[in-house]
């Protein structure tokens, strides 16, 4: 918890760190719009005052791919785009410092079902979302 209270943005408030992971391999679809969604449930009421989102992901061509975050009251949020171009393995966590658009789901529910979309955009190449874990700081 301290290291999370640590990474929280000065000033804000996390009464409480909640981690979930969903360690079942997905396929990613080839060229399809609609992805694969991997699922968490998060049981804690409260509010988001942090957000961190690990990820493990190989495909033959990072450059494909982009990954969303879906909160339970259904705001997603683009977490990376198609920008990792040559890269098969992505082992990566994606924080308030590094992605800032993640700051869209502070103040938002922490209960509920919270999703991870893998789009892979272009064709010819297939991979799986190997995992994922969510951390939230929740308060109150």
């Amino acid at each position: 918890m301290r290291e999370a209270q640590r990474r929280a943005l000065p000033g804000r408030q996390v009464g409480q760190v909640v981690q979930q992971q969903n360690q079942t391999a997905r396929s990613i679809p080839d060229n399809q719009p609609s992805g694969v969604e991997s699922s968490v449930a998060v049981a804690v009421t409260g509010t988001v005052t942090d957000v961190q989102v690990e990820v493990s992901l190989d495909h033959p061509f990072l450059g494909d791919i982009s990954l969303a975050l879906v909160s339970p009251n259904g705001t997603t949020v683009l977490i990376q785009g198609r920008t990792l171009g040559r890269q098969t393995e992505l082992r990566t966590t994606y924080t308030l410092q590094t992605t800032p658009v993640l700051m869209r789901l502070l103040g938002q529910p922490a209960q509920g079902t919270w999703r991870l979309r893998a789009v892979d955009n272009a064709p010819g190449a297939t991979g799986q979302l190997l995992s994922w874990g969510l951390t939230l700081g929740v308060s109150g």
